[in-house]
């Protein structure tokens, strides 16, 4: 019997059984052709995202040296992490980027489950709203930078307006020249922007909430704040953890609104880790030790991503 060739047509196999063209169950198994489709991207990031990181550890350990025309790479050990101890701006600069980081991840989470439990009723005008709350995830970080440097502007911006007309100031403040003001500026245009990728992370969780388990505990005679703390937060917990990390480590690498607003100012209120490894290495040409404040900045990437990961396996159990 000849074997049809007709497109999307079974084929006969060796063993004599038709089985589809596509179906390549005989020759590979399905790991080994999930390996096969992945292995050119994997091979991208391991060239790019591995050379990069080896590269910023070769140069943490180095002095950048420029003489003569020529740039070498002189080897000075472990002396740019040994300069932490002395350097009392990296010591601030780490207490304010824990600060930005608990207050960013903890607004997007709260904000962002709120707003996927209002998506995710059947309510007029939710509809709507589903498609306008993630025109701020939309923006880039500059523009979302200008945006919010626009509103406190000290000269015209609409916040001081706002509250001029309202009675509530009676002159404009320089929100952004302020030390007491300038960060939580910076902290609440960041949660604007970043907390629709995190609701619509939520809302995914809560769409497969099955609802024969809510309408159990209906008839059980659970409130809504019941149900909430027995059903909805066990149930996002995976979600949550995904969250918890991937908004972690995008709020340690901050840099472009920060840069936009205030460059770090005023008096260093707003310095953050990323921004100040960017002004040592570029403004001050220390490129060995910028290199090794990355370094830091991804050992307090990984201690908090194992923190997570022990404290909601602690919860589980």
């Amino acid at each position: 019997m000849q074997p049809d060739s007709s497109a999307g047509m079974p084929l006969t196999h060796p063993r004599g059984i038709r089985r589809p063209i596509w179906d390549l169950e005989t020759d590979v198994t399905g790991s080994r052709l999930a390996v096969i489709l992945l292995l050119p991207s994997l091979l991208v990031l391991l060239v790019l995202v591995g050379g990069a990181m080896l590269g910023a550890g070769l140069l943490s350990v180095s002095d950048l040296v420029v003489a003569g025309g020529s740039v070498s790479l002189v080897f000075v050990g472990l002396r740019n992490f040994a300069a932490f101890l002395n350097d009392p701006r990296l010591h601030q600069t780490i207490l304010q980027t824990l600060l930005f980081t608990s207050c960013r991840v903890s607004g997007v989470i709260l904000i962002g489950i709120a707003l996927a439990m209002l998506l995710n009723r059947s309510a007029r005008g939710v509809g709507l709203l589903k498609r306008l709350f993630l025109l701020p995830w939309a923006l880039s970080f500059v523009v979302n930078g200008l945006i919010w440097g626009w509103l406190f502007s000290g000269n015209f911006g609409l916040v001081n307006a706002s509250l001029s007309a309202l009675g509530l100031i009676a002159e404009y403040r320089s929100w952004l020249s302020d030390p007491q003001t300038a960060m939580g500026v910076i902290i609440l245009g960041d949660v604007w922007k970043a907390t629709p990728f995190v609701a619509l992370m939520f809302l995914a969780g809560l769409q497969g909430l099955p609802r024969d388990i809510e309408d159990a505990a209906e008839v059980d005679g659970a409130g809504p704040m019941a149900k909430f703390r027995y059903i909805t937060i066990p149930w996002l917990k995976p979600v949550l953890l995904v969250v918890l990390v991937l908004e972690t480590t995008w709020s340690l690498k901050t840099f472009d609104i920060i840069w936009v607003l205030t460059q770090g100012g005023p008096l260093d209120t707003t310095m953050v880790l990323n921004v100040y490894a960017y002004q040592q290495t570029f403004q001050f040409m220390k490129f060995g030790y910028g290199a090794s404040i990355g370094v830091l900045i991804l050992a307090l990437n990984l201690l908090l991503a194992l923190a997570y990961f022990r404290t909601l396996r602690s919860f589980e159990a």
